[in-house]
C-alpha cells in the first residue's frame, strides 16, 4: 500500500468511526461506548490480559476494524489490536462456561464480512446520510425519510424503496449510505449496478456458470440494492434477469432498494431524466423531449407492479450537486 493509500485509509477510517457511532441501531448496539467484556479465561485474567476491545485504543478507537479501499470497493479489515488480542486471538468470540458468544455486539468480524461482501463502490466508501450535502429541492426531507426507514428496517417483510430523480442529484450516494448502515448492523447486503450486473452475468454464462450460481447470492441476501434500475437495452434477456431477481425476493419477502434516472410518471417532462440513447434521434430531426422514457417503459408493467407492492416510491428533486463540486 502506498503512502497515499495509507492517508486515504486514515481519512475514511475517521469518517467511518463517526458514522458508526451515529447509525448503529439500539437493537444492534446498545451504546456507542465500548462495552466492558468479561474475559472467559481465568488464567488470562490472572496474568493481566484483557480483551482488546475492553478499552478504546488509538489504532481503531475501540471499533476493532479500519476502513479503506481495495480495488473498486470499500474494504474493511480487522484492526491489529483485535487480531493479536490475547483473549480471542482475532476470532472475536469468547467461550464462557461452555458457551460461545461474540465479544462485542455487533461483532467487528461480522461487520467486516458484511461490508466486504456488500461491494459498496469505492467512490462512496465514506458516504453517510449525515454527510449528504445536497440541500436543494426536497433532498433534506428525503434524507430524514431514509433515516426513519433504516431505523425501522426488519430483514423480513420490510418494504423497500425505489428512489427516482434526475442525474447527479445524489441517488447513488444515498443508496451507498443505506448499504453501510445496514452492513454496520450485520445484515447481508448486495450492492449492484444493474448494467454492470448484466455484463457479469453474460460473462458468467460464457464461463459455464449456472443461473443459480449467478443469481442466488443476490436473492438470498437480506437486502439487494440495485443502482440504475432500467438502464440497459431493455431486451428479453435483461428483463428476464430482472424478473427473476424481483420474483425470487418477492416470494421470500425480502427487501429491494433501487435507484433510477427514469421518471415514475408515464410521460415525464423533466429534461434531466434519462433518455434511451439506443433510439435513433437523427430520423426524428434531432433531440426530442417527448422521447424520454418512464420507468414502466423500461422494466414493463409486470415488474413495476411488483415494485409497487414491495417498495415505497420516492422522488428526489434538486440540482446536480456533482456540477457544484466541480471547480
Amino acid at each position: 500500500m502506498t503512502e497515499s493509500d495509507h492517508r486515504q485509509s486514515g481519512k475514511l477510517t475517521r469518517q467511518f468511526r463517526l458514522e458508526l457511532s451515529k447509525n448503529i441501531s439500539p437493537e444492534a448496539h446498545e451504546s456507542p461506548e465500548v462495552p466492558e467484556v468479561e474475559e472467559s479465561n481465568p488464567t488470562s485474567r490472572s496474568r493481566g490480559f484483557s480483551c482488546a476491545l475492553s478499552v478504546s485504543r488509538p489504532c481503531c478507537k475501540g471499533l476493532g476494524f479500519n476502513l479503506g479501499i481495495e480495488g473498486s470497493y470499500a474494504f474493511v479489515t480487522l484492526c491489529r489490536c483485535v487480531t493479536t488480542c490475547p483473549i480471542c486471538m482475532g476470532k472475536t468470540i469468547l467461550v464462557d462456561k461452555g458457551f460461545a458468544r461474540d465479544c462485542r455486539q455487533p461483532s467487528p468480524r461480522r461487520i467486516v464480512d458484511a461490508i466486504n461482501t456488500a461491494k459498496i463502490p469505492a467512490r462512496y466508501a465514506q458516504a453517510s446520510l449525515e454527510s449528504f450535502d445536497n440541500t436543494t429541492g426536497n433532498c433534506p426531507e428525503i434524507v430524514e425519510v431514509l433515516k426513519k426507514w433504516v431505523r425501522e428496517f426488519k430483514p423480513i417483510g420490510s418494504k423497500g424503496i425505489v428512489l427516482s430523480g434526475p442525474v447527479g442529484v445524489g441517488k447513488t450516494f444515498l443508496l451507498a449510505s443505506l448499504a453501510k448502515v445496514l452492513a454496520f448492523r450485520t445484515f447481508s447486503v448486495k450492492f449492484v449496478d444493474f448494467f454492470q450486473l448484466l455484463s457479469e452475468i453474460r460473462a458468467g454464462y460464457a464461463g459455464g456458470q449456472s443461473e443459480s450460481d449467478l443469481l442466488q447470492p443476490l436473492i438470498r441476501a437480506d437486502v439487494l440494492i440495485i443502482d440504475e434500475l432500467g438502464k440497459g437495452r431493455n431486451n428479453d434477456f435483461e428483463l428476464t434477469v430482472l424478473d427473476q431477481l424481483v420474483m425470487g425476493r418477492y416470494n421470500q419477502k425480502k427487501t429491494i432498494i433501487a435507484s433510477t434516472n427514469y421518471s415514475l410518471k408515464e410521460k415525464p417532462s423533466n429534461a434531466q431524466y434519462n433518455v434511451d440513447l439506443d433510439q435513433d434521434y437523427g430520423r426524428r430531426g434531432g433531440f426530442a423531449p417527448e422521447a424520454f422514457d418512464s420507468l414502466e417503459s423500461r422494466v414493463g408493467n409486470r415488474i413495476l407492479s411488483r415494485f409497487y407492492e414491495i417498495a415505497h416510491f420516492v422522488e428526489l428533486t434538486g440540482d446536480d450537486y456533482r456540477k457544484k463540486k466541480t471547480p
